[in-house]
């Protein structure tokens, strides 16, 4: 595969995932080295509106798990101490602090203008690169979701068929899709195979834009690599759940997922919210949730605080 004679399809995910990063400038770096080498990109419509469609959930999601800190339980001993009046300044600062950060999310929400990734995701897209979703795309889509055959996670719609369905009718070159999504990566091989029966070109499927990019010969900058964060939390988490016996706590996967990352992924312990990454992974990949990003049904709230692994998720 040359530059040339290949275009790069990025999944959703990968861009929304770019919410979850804890530092800018790493994103900065990432979004950069996408529009250096937009010539070799390539996205579907349907991509673009599961973006649109994903990216206030998320945010709002942000929005309420930046919770109010609480009001302490305090006797008149407690507050006669000169240091609890400076506690209680302290907290009616955050409180304040609070305030201006709810409302700065609520303005991005509001004008995409203070959204970074969001007006550099569809600058990105207005280079003439997208693909449009046709009727007979559709209709081929909602055959194959009959058939049962991948992609396709998503038991009630039909996104990851008519991606599928779009790029196989539509492209005449070799394709590398970057995606963390299992529909994808699970089924490498069928899809590899009716990719080449369809086009007679070449399919490649990796998780990360900078083992595409390597692959066609393309540096990344460090900064933009680490955005993407090539290890990912859900992985993290599923192994730590099997090794709780499937169901636990939150703050048993804490625990759990922490003692993982000191033992083998120590590039994630300078995650300075990593309860906080490992909470919103959870959500993102629950259906019991209104933070599911739609795809990787893959943890089951039991109940309040209780989680566990998807039976076939």
């Amino acid at each position: 595969m040359t530059k040339e004679d290949t275009k790069i399809f990025i999944d959703t995910n990968i861009f929304l995932g770019l919410y979850n990063s804890n530092d800018s400038g790493n994103v900065k770096a990432f979004m950069k080295s996408l529009f250096k080498n937009k010539n070799v990109l390539i996205t579907t419509e349907q991509s673009v509106n599961e973006y649109l469609r994903n990216r206030a959930r998320i945010i709002q999601d942000f929005k309420n798990s930046f919770k109010e800190p609480a009001a302490p339980a305090y006797t008149s001993f407690i507050s006669s101490f000169p240091e609890f009046k400076d506690y209680l300044k302290c907290l009616k600062e955050l409180k304040a602090r609070r305030k201006s950060v709810i409302e700065k999310i609520d303005r991005v929400l509001s004008d995409t203008k203070e959204d970074y990734i969001y007006e550099s995701f569809i600058k990105l897209w207005k280079a003439g690169n997208t693909i449009p979703t046709t009727d007979e795309c559709i209709g081929l889509a909602t055959k194959r979701k009959i058939l049962g055959n991948p992609p396709g996670g998503d038991k009630t719609s039909s996104g990851d068929e008519v991606i599928w369905e779009t790029l196989i009718n539509t492209l005449k070159c070799n394709l590398m899709i970057v995606s963390k999504d299992r529909t994808y990566t699970q089924n490498k091989e069928f899809l590899k195979y009716e990719y080449a029966a369809k086009t007679g070109y070449e399919l490649e499927v990796c998780d990360t834009v900078h083992t595409a990019f390597s692959v066609l010969g393309i540096e990344m900058d460090p900064e933009a690599i680490e955005a993407e964060d090539t290890i990912r939390w859900m992985d993290i988490i599923i192994q730590a759940l099997e090794q709780l016996g499937g169901r636990a706590t939150l703050s048993d996967i804490y625990e759990e997922c922490k003692d993982l990352v000191a033992l083998f992924h120590p590039d994630k312990l300078n995650n300075a919210a990593m309860e906080s990454t490992i909470r919103r992974t959870i959500y993102q990949h629950s259906s019991d949730v209104t933070a599911f990003l739609g795809k990787d049904n893959v943890f089951h709230r039991v109940n309040s605080g209780v989680w566990e692994l998807r039976a076939n998720g």
